[in-house]
């Protein structure tokens, strides 16, 4: 297939990611300012799958997430992929998925409603290189579900045979 293996940076591929929307640009907005704050963000290629307006009512929500889009600036690269039609969130981030995954061997996905923390590219990039040739590591997740009572990990990396998308 020959995929191009995303940017080099200090510790292996530096991951795209991915970010599907469609009409909440204030959430929109939020996200992709705290991934602006990152250390690797201008290395990383951000992909931003927008979705077609689903009804009249969220026509300018979905414009001024385009205009943000198309003023974003911090980033190795932006691709912005218009939907022309409404696809509804399953398969516009299906699509998407599948269309990093045809130059990139790895990813983050992110919602549009997230907000991460300052080290959360270094978090993710960092975890992807620890197990990338794991063949059990389906993916990487800074959440889990918390632990009984009186219990708690015993590392800060651990696997769990949960996935979780938090």
């Amino acid at each position: 297939m020959g995929a191009t293996l995303g940017e080099r940076g200090p510790l292996g591929r530096v991951a795209p990611v991915i970010i599907p929307t469609c009409n909440r640009s204030q959430h929109f907005q939020n996200l992709v300012g705290s991934l602006q704050a990152c250390p690797l963000a201008e290395q990383t290629h951000l992909y931003i799958a927008l979705d077609a307006p689903f009804s009249e009512a969220v026509v300018a929500e979905n414009c001024r997430i385009l205009q943000i889009s198309e003023k974003l600036t911090g980033f190795a690269r932006v691709t912005i992929w218009k939907r022309e039609s409404n696809m509804g969130a399953v398969r516009n981030i299906a699509e998407a998925v599948d269309q990093v995954f045809q130059n990139h061997d790895r990813l983050i996905f992110l919602e549009d409603d997230n907000i991460v923390a300052k080290n959360f590219l270094l978090f993710m990039n960092q975890a992807m290189d620890a197990f990338a040739s794991d063949p059990r590591c389906f993916s990487v997740s800074g959440y889990h579900f918390m632990p009984g009572q009186n219990e708690s990990p015993r590392a800060d990396i651990y696997r769990s045979p949960f996935f979780t998308a938090w």
